[in-house]
């Protein structure tokens, strides 16, 4: 059998392709073809590409979990929804990291509901929402927010969970369902009697944030992300030498902390369903000092 591959000689990454059904009837030429390839290129970190890959059974599987034994860590991605549940269902996500593949998403008509630094968010359908990045935002920024949300939720947090990383033209987008939902800015600016009850929601919401304490390896640090921001802003130049210093002093000022900090609260990242106040947009979530 003959695999299609890449190797990536700066990154040393043997990229395998996966064709068709991966059974009984050919998992003997597959294993030969692999370890072929691994011997060619050895010390290699193999990953496998499954976006033509539509079945794979337990002998398939066998011969997977004999690359994972070789190397610290076996990545399989473009993983399609149907094999996906395979590999979900026998456990193998657990053990390797399986990433699925991205569906390209017309958003044409969508109505758009929301808009910030990060990108916009859009309604797709009465259930569901789009929040769209940027075109330069790179996938891994997306994923990373994804997995905080999810961390969020197990953390007792009221946050939407993107449930689906989806492409649309050259931008990334994560697709939440969020039934008969609405942003609180414009439930406000529809409702403007029921502002002080609301802002009370929206502070008792903040104090959760605040009231919820991390493990440091859970979450990134707000202080050592300011750090990053203002030593940014003196290479672009935008504040004297003096000015930067100046922050890195307050910066440093705060006392530190394992609070939950959203990072860019604001009533246009926070949805109202059912009455109920529910976060999204978890880019910028860390642990830090609430004065933050």
């Amino acid at each position: 059998m003959n695999l299609n591959f890449k190797m990536n000689p700066e990154t040393n990454c043997l990229t395998i392709e996966l064709d068709g059904k991966l059974d009984s009837t050919n998992v003997a030429d597959a294993e030969a073809a692999i370890f072929d390839l691994h011997n060619q290129h050895e010390g290699a970190q193999i990953v496998f590409d499954a976006q033509n890959l539509i079945y794979i059974s337990s002998a398939g599987l066998r011969v997977l979990l004999k690359v994972r034994k070789m190397q610290d860590e076996l990545v399989i991605k473009n993983v399609s929804v149907e094999v996906y549940e395979i590999f979900e269902i026998t456990g193998f996500s657990e053990i390797m990291t399986i990433e699925k593949a991205i569906r390209e998403l017309s958003l044409e008509g969508a109505e758009v509901i929301g808009q910030g630094g990060h990108g916009k968010v859009l309604r797709l359908n009465g259930d569901t929402i789009v929040k769209l990045f940027h075109p330069a935002t790179p996938l891994e920024d997306v994923k990373r927010e994804q997995e905080y949300a999810k961390k969020a939720f197990v953390l007792g947090l009221p946050t939407a969970i993107p449930f689906d990383v989806v492409k649309c033209d050259d931008c990334y987008g994560l697709v939440f369902e969020l039934i008969n939902s609405t942003t609180l800015s414009d439930f406000l600016n529809k409702n403007p009697e029921k502002f002080e009850e609301y802002a009370v929601k929206y502070g008792k919401l903040l104090k959760q944030l605040h009231a919820t304490k991390v493990s440091e390896d859970m979450l990134s640090g707000t202080k050592e992300l300011y750090r990053d921001r203002i030593n940014g802003l003196g290479e672009l130049g935008y504040f004297t030498e003096k000015e930067i210093e100046d922050l890195h002093r307050i910066n440093n000022a705060f006392a530190d902390d394992t609070c939950v900090i959203h990072g860019d609260f604001h009533a246009k990242n926070v949805m109202v369903m059912d009455g109920e106040l529910i976060l999204i947009d978890m880019a910028d979530i860390t642990y830090g000092n609430p004065l933050y």
